[in-house]
């Protein structure tokens, strides 16, 4: 890392920190397993993998999913919602090669971690759909649907948890891989964020429907 590059990131930093002190981002984003809020103010960006395009669709439900359970920790941006904010910015093709980067195993670059901090975006979560399959057993049908998520810390510039939960359901019929792929996210924010889990309600209204 160059010196100047080395300075322009520390303020960066600063004024990306200093700029989340306003009411609407200054609640934590960036939770470590176990012990709740970080205290990081900041945006979290959500991030899809999928290193098979077969995969795209369910990796990136797996993704919504997890945005959807982690917006009551704070300030959390879709890949739509990112790309479009950087649009808006004049900075979409970086935005897209970033996201493509993401989605395909990389990890921000020092280029990638300042411009991230313009953005406010302190953090960055990427889930990944590691397993997804049905399998019978002697009565009946099982669905597993296993889910990583890894948090990168922009700021940091390192990978600061990673995260695997699994889950197995029996004989769910018409939706069994999407309710057990609920069941594997929400117990992913279980550990990163207390609290922000689906609520057991809706996802019977869900079924229901």
């Amino acid at each position: 890392m160059t010196h100047a590059r080395r300075i322009a990131l520390l303020v960066v930093t600063a004024l990306a920190l200093a700029g989340c002190a306003h009411p609407m981002l200054s609640r934590p984003v960036l939770a470590r397993p176990g012990s709740g809020p970080s205290g990081i103010p900041g945006r979290m960006l959500i991030v899809a993998r999928h290193l098979a395009v077969e995969n795209r669709g369910v990796a990136d439900r797996a993704a919504e999913l997890m945005a959807a359970g982690l917006r009551p920790a704070g300030e959390v941006w879709t890949v739509d919602e990112f790309v479009r904010e950087a649009t808006a910015a004049a900075s979409a093709p970086w935005a897209l090669t970033l996201v493509q980067r993401l989605a395909q195993g990389g990890w921000p670059t020092m280029d990638d971690r300042i411009e991230l901090l313009r953005f406010a975006v302190t953090g960055v979560i990427v889930t990944e759909v590691t397993t997804y399959e049905q399998v019978w057993g002697k009565y009946a049908k099982f669905t597993r649907v296993g889910i990583e998520a890894r948090a990168f810390d922009v700021a940091a510039g390192g990978i600061v948890w990673r995260l695997q939960r699994g889950v197995e359901v029996e004989d769910v019929r018409g939706r069994a891989f999407e309710y057990a792929t609920e069941q594997a996210v929400q117990a992913l924010l279980a550990d990163v964020y207390p609290g922000t889990a689906f609520s057991a309600i809706d996802l019977w209204r869900v079924w229901r429907r």
